[in-house]
């Protein structure tokens, strides 16, 4: 009897540790495919584990119509804590030959860049990070979506 009640309890132990989320993904969606200069992106989420540190990456799904060679942006990590922290970023979007640099998924290209590793929360409460275009024309056509990936490290 006993054997079997701690093989039950391990096997929910088991279920509950592997039921946590290990990563998160925020997702913005660019309505026309494209992106105006003066429009602001901003994706939040919850911080309820601390514990753990944060890689986050920024995943560009685009299609062939981008025209430029890089992606400029600001981010703006609002941390629950109150602090800011402010990245000016430039990405390149194309080899030296002119072809892109990403992967062809479906319909569609895709890229992923590392924005951030080992990010630690102080707080628990709600984490923005706002996007900022860089790229000195009022549209940046080709942009499907924009998503910031997090993968909690235990």
């Amino acid at each position: 009897m006993i054997a079997k009640k701690l093989i039950f309890i391990v096997f929910i132990m088991i279920l509950i540790s592997c039921n946590r989320k290990k990563e998160i993904e925020l997702i913005h969606h660019f309505p026309g495919q494209s992106w105006n200069r003066f429009d602001k992106i901003n994706l939040s989420f919850q911080v309820e584990d601390i514990k753990p540190s944060y890689d986050i990456f920024l995943k560009i799904n685009h299609t062939d119509k981008y025209p430029y060679k890089n992606l400029r942006f600001n981010l703006i990590i609002y941390m629950p804590s109150g602090e800011e922290r402010i990245v000016e970023y430039d990405f390149d979007m194309r080899k030296e030959d002119g072809g892109f640099s990403s992967a062809v998924i479906n319909d569609h290209l895709e890229v992923i860049f590392p924005l951030r590793s080992e990010l630690r929360f102080m707080k628990t409460g709600i984490c923005r990070f706002e996007f900022e275009d860089l790229i000195p024309r009022l549209e940046i056509p080709g942009i499907i979506k924009m998503s910031v990936i997090l993968k909690k490290n235990r």
